[in-house]
């Protein structure tokens, strides 16, 4: 049998090492005053910085706030109509607050004016006095250094969802407010939708944009553990990026909906247990526990799998690895995991992923072994060198890890109890693991390679994680 030593997982960003097969690489009540907006402060991301690795500020600052306003106020106007029958309102110039420590906003209704410190780092609109106001001189130009030009028009999009809602009379207390960020998102998206489709008369989507968009929904999602009833949730980060996606791929129209049918919440409230612990397992804890899960899991779904002949780890500094008659040097295979067909196997560079367990958490380990796992699938289904390594196979993988993942989340709701009353399984999903799948997504893509898209794979990527979630393995195609 020849040998195939499958490695396509090349994270050259976390640790300097480079794969030189050439194959594809997987590189957020009624009649009182609503304030709606971002979280006062960004949360920590997780995961690896799910910042663009290219410079995607290619207008001035103020331009971009400029334009982006003038041209979603255009958006609002021209969309409006045909989705809802009546007229957008544009928001007047007078009613629009760039503010700072010496320039605050008007009060927001007759409650008391937030104090300097309430309003920076913050970006809202306020119903009752249907006017727009957001941190010109710390949220937006750290927006802008950090992310781009996007960024900023992306949350600038987002507020005036809130402005639109209201004037459709959707923010009178009467929606749960995750709901109304959610529509908000979406809202976002189907404009963000517009200018890539040419619509806008002084912007454009460019290379990166999007992952502005995913890598800014991500650092402002709630905090790991948020209850969605919380009356200032504006959902995890894989709700805010779902609600985003549904806007860009299918326009306003499908933000109507989230009226009558709001999407599913996958905020998972912490226990208390993962107060403690933030949700994340120690990695040796974890692979003891991940791997005979995942096996039962994949043989649940796939009888026709042939179960691995093992699942370990090596430490290059002491040892060099070998599959059928081929090996690796201990430097050839630092920073590695791969899929071995001549025994069947999974092999990882062992330092190397316990010190992604502890910087970028436990479910970016468990990402890295599911796609692995996902390589012996399609290996045994008869899929060559070739398709394993396509993007097809890559966005595959990664729907077969989110239909996993949604499997835990189904778990953790619904347990399967054994005859004695315990959980027949003994790993379970947390509050912020799939916001943890998201940002790794993001940060193991290049930000040079484009997919179908029109800007980075990570947005196709992270789709077909979504869809693995809400759909299980009958998304995946396998």
């Amino acid at each position: 049998m020849k040998t195939r030593l499958i490695i396509l997982i090349v994270f050259t960003a976390l640790t300097g090492a480079a794969c030189s097969t050439g194959l594809s690489e997987l590189r957020a009540e009624g009649g009182d005053p609503i304030i709606t907006g971002q979280p006062t402060h960004p949360t920590e991301s997780p995961g690896q910085s799910t910042r663009p690795t290219t410079d995607v500020n290619q207008r001035p600052y103020q331009e971009t706030v400029d334009l982006s306003i003038a041209d979603i106020q255009a958006f609002w106007t021209a969309e409006m109509p045909g989705t809802y029958g009546r007229d957008f309102v544009p928001i007047p110039a007078d009613e629009i607050y760039a503010y700072g420590r010496s320039t605050p906003p008007p009060a927001c209704g007759n409650g008391p004016q937030p104090s300097p410190e309430e309003l920076l780092g913050n970006a809202f609109y306020c119903t009752e006095g249907d006017f727009i106001a957001f941190d010109d001189e710390t949220l937006f130009p750290d927006l802008y250094e950090s992310y781009g030009s996007y960024a900023v028009a992306m949350v600038l999009a987002h507020e005036w969802g809130h402005a639109a809602q209201d004037q459709l009379g959707l923010s009178s207390g009467r929606v749960r407010t995750v709901d109304l960020e959610q529509q908000a998102d979406c809202f976002a998206g189907a404009w963000t939708k517009w200018v890539g489709d040419g619509e806008s008369a002084s912007l454009n989507l460019s290379a990166g944009s999007l992952d502005a968009a995913l890598g800014g929904m991500l650092e402002f999602r709630d905090a790991p553990g948020t209850n969605p009833n919380d009356p200032a949730a504006h959902g995890s980060g894989f709700d805010r990026v779902r609600a985003f996606r549904d806007g860009f791929t299918s326009g306003i129209d499908a933000c109507a909906e989230y009226e009558s049918n709001p999407p599913q919440i996958m905020q998972l409230p912490f226990t208390e247990d993962e107060y403690v612990s933030g949700g994340n397992l120690p990695y040796l804890d974890l692979i003891e526990l991940l791997v005979p899960d995942f096996d039962g899991w994949i043989a649940s779904e796939f009888p026709s799998f042939t179960p691995l002949s093992g699942a370990d780890g090596y430490d290059p500094a002491t040892e060099g690895v070998t599959c059928g008659d081929t090996s690796l040097s201990g430097e050839d295979a630092n920073g590695k995991i791969f899929y071995c067909s001549s025994d069947n196997s999974i092999r990882w560079d062992e330092p190397w992923l316990a010190g992604i367990n502890d910087d970028s958490g436990d479910f970016a380990t468990g990402l890295l072994l599911g796609m692995q796992y996902g390589v012996a699938l399609q290996a045994q289904n008869g899929a060559d060198d070739g398709a394993i390594a396509s993007e097809e196979g890559i966005q595959q993988r990664a729907c077969l890890v989110g239909a996993y993942s949604g499997s835990l989340v189904d778990e953790r709701q619904r347990p399967t109890l054994d005859t004695n009353g315990e959980p027949v399984r003994q790993l379970s999903i947390s509050g912020g693991d799939l916001d943890e799948a998201l940002a790794s997504l993001i940060s193991f893509t290049s930000a040079d390679d484009v997919g179908e898209s029109g800007s980075s794979l990570a947005f196709d990527r992270i789709e077909a994680f979504q869809n693995g979630v809400l759909e299980g393995t009958s998304a995946c195609g396998f």
